[in-house]
């Protein structure tokens, strides 16, 4: 555990699966109080096949999670939480994210992005939250003073007296907030990366943005903002609104762990709804497959982005971070094609909404200059440009 972060491997699984995937996470700590503090961002990176056995020590280093997360870290500042996810299984060094999309080939590509029931996002958020709880659980256990010095002391040591604002969010008795007036905080952005065959998650998690706003204009979710401005809820769409709201809450999500209970402030969306919503910037990293559908091509998702982009403070950014290892393959030249519709699709929809829309598009090509090589494929993750505001 390094100074200021709680750093650690995780085994977490989903709703409705049996499978568990690693995530490996880099948190936002106090080393004072023993407490996790309410990060900044989140930074979600979502990773792609194995490689295993290269005799390259670069490759080895840049596929581990825990340096991808200090890398990320170093990137975007020491107030961002960092969670580096991997597929629920893998088939041989094939990635397979079952638990994140509805339909795979047995090498982990996708049939579709079929967006209904929003299964991605669903999936990562009460992944998220499932590790932050079991994090959180070791931090409490390890906060409480054992029986002995109960007995020894005869009271709480001041080192758990720190920390009682910490157990009160997990059931323990606790003195009131210090400042009980005071409001949480939003809830922080996220940011979320698919590199290589990690890519996917985010074609999916797109088309789910564009499906949660489809949702939303037809009145079938409630979005106070839409209702003021029509002045009245579309009729008779209350009932399946409500039934649809309440079905954007995970049923394993846990409030209080998802909060820096000192100031209130969140850890981590607590609804589906939140984590779209909150989703700030998409960065596709020298993604690719051996087959068509590494990038979102599909003209409504990518157009609905321009109206999901109006939903977020800053806007959404989507950027696309590629080396010749992917974007000048001649045996698979439709990764360049599909990069360069997605990009067209989503720059045409900007133009087109005007300035309603506050979408936003990125590309850098890395390493232009050298022949395309699998270590410039890791090597990008560390050359990475992206901000830290």
């Amino acid at each position: 555990m390094a100074e200021g972060r709680w750093e650690g491997e995780l085994q977490a699984c989903c709703s409705g699966s049996s499978g568990h995937s690693r995530v490996t996470a880099s948190l936002c700590y106090s080393p004072s109080t023993g407490t996790l503090l309410s990060p900044s961002r989140n930074v979600v990176f979502y990773v792609g096949d194995r490689v295993e056995g290269t005799d390259n020590s670069e490759i080895e280093r840049l596929s581990q999670p825990r340096n991808i997360a200090s890398i990320l870290v170093s990137k975007l500042g020491p107030s961002i939480n960092a969670w580096i996810i991997e597929p629920s299984h893998y088939n041989s060094a094939f990635a397979c994210y079952n638990n994140l999309l509805p339909s795979l080939t047995s090498k982990g590509e996708p049939k579709g992005y079929d967006p209904k029931g929003l299964p991605a996002a669903r999936a990562t958020l009460t992944l998220l939250q499932n590790c932050l709880a079991q994090v959180t659980t070791r931090l409490t256990m390890e906060s409480l003073p054992s029986q002995r010095e109960r007995v020894a002391i005869g009271k709480q040591p001041e080192s758990n007296l720190t920390n009682a604002h910490f157990l009160c969010g997990h059931g323990f008795a606790a003195p009131p907030l210090d400042n009980p007036s005071s409001r949480p905080k939003k809830c922080p952005q996220t940011l979320v990366f698919g590199f290589s065959k990690g890519g996917v998650v985010l074609n999916q998690l797109l088309a789910e943005l564009t499906h949660y706003e489809d949702l939303v204009d037809e009145g079938k979710v409630f979005n106070k903002k839409n209702w003021l401005n029509r002045g009245v809820a579309k009729g008779g769409s209350s009932g399946k609104c409500s039934k649809i709201e309440a079905s954007l809450r995970p049923t394993d999500a846990l409030d209080e762990k998802t909060k820096d209970v000192r100031s209130g402030s969140p850890l981590l969306p607590a609804t589906v709804e939140e984590f779209l919503r909150g989703i700030a910037e998409v960065h596709y990293v020298d993604v690719g497959l051996n087959c068509p559908g590494a990038y979102q091509t599909d003209a409504h998702v990518l157009d609905g982005l321009a109206r999901a982009s109006r939903a977020r403070e800053g806007g959404l950014l989507v950027a696309f971070h590629g080396t010749p290892r992917q974007w000048c393959d001649g045996g698979r030249r439709w990764v360049a094609m599909e990069k360069n519709t997605c990009r067209e699709i989503i720059q045409n929809a900007a133009s087109r909404h005007g300035e309603a829309s506050k979408l936003r598009v990125a590309e850098k090509m890395y390493f232009s200059t050298r022949k395309a090589s699998l270590q410039m494929h890791f090597e990008i993750i560390e050359a990475l440009a992206v901000s830290s505001s």
